[in-house]
């Protein structure tokens, strides 16, 4: 069966960001080049319905989503603006966390599914930082990129994958060392 092409965002700018939930079927997030994310879900008859108010913190094109891979309601969002931040999906007026993450555009983030409360992220800086969302804290940063960080892809456990434009793919443990330990995972958004 052949589905029909849809129009499901109510964005003003292009975009470049989009994410489906794995928690909620169907629920789409799409983020612009003003800064703003959409959320979509399906409605009766086969239509998608857009949220009437959009997330609206970041003050930079948003470059990635990612839902969480545990949580219906939370996800994060990476921006030109060199934050991450952390929404609770219920609360549109602002993040619920922001960090300060690069010293230039954060292009992508990937979220770590085996240990929800690690998020990485990789920037313009041509760094990857590993983050602790429990307390916000940055737990390691990579380097060895020449160039700006455009994709990762983090393996269920201890390793992440990084390319550049440099023109390469590096593959590395997440964290230097097993020293780190975290804060409890528990969910701040319940």
């Amino acid at each position: 069966r052949k589905i029909p092409p849809r129009h499901v965002s109510k964005h003003r700018a292009e975009g470049y960001a989009l994410d489906w939930s794995p928690v909620e079927q169907a629920h789409l997030l799409a983020g612009d080049c003003q800064g703003q994310i959409q959320r979509c879900t399906p409605a009766p008859g086969g239509r998608w319905a857009t949220e009437g108010q959009a997330y609206a913190g970041h003050g930079g094109s948003v470059e990635d989503l990612q839902w969480s891979p545990v949580e219906n309601n939370v996800f994060a969002s990476c921006s030109t603006d060199r934050t991450v931040k952390i929404w609770d999906s219920r609360q549109k007026a602002q993040a619920a966390i922001t960090i300060p993450a690069h010293d230039a555009d954060v292009n992508v983030i990937s979220w770590n599914r085996l240990t929800p409360c690690m998020l990485a992220s990789g920037g313009d800086d041509t760094s990857i930082i590993i983050w602790n969302l429990a307390d916000g804290r940055q737990l390691t940063k990579h380097e060895g990129h020449t160039a700006m960080v455009r994709c990762l892809a983090t393996l269920d456990g201890d390793g992440l994958a990084s390319g550049a434009s440099d023109e390469t793919v590096r593959v590395r443990p997440v964290l230097h060392s097993a020293a780190y330990k975290f804060t409890a995972c528990a969910s701040a958004f319940e």
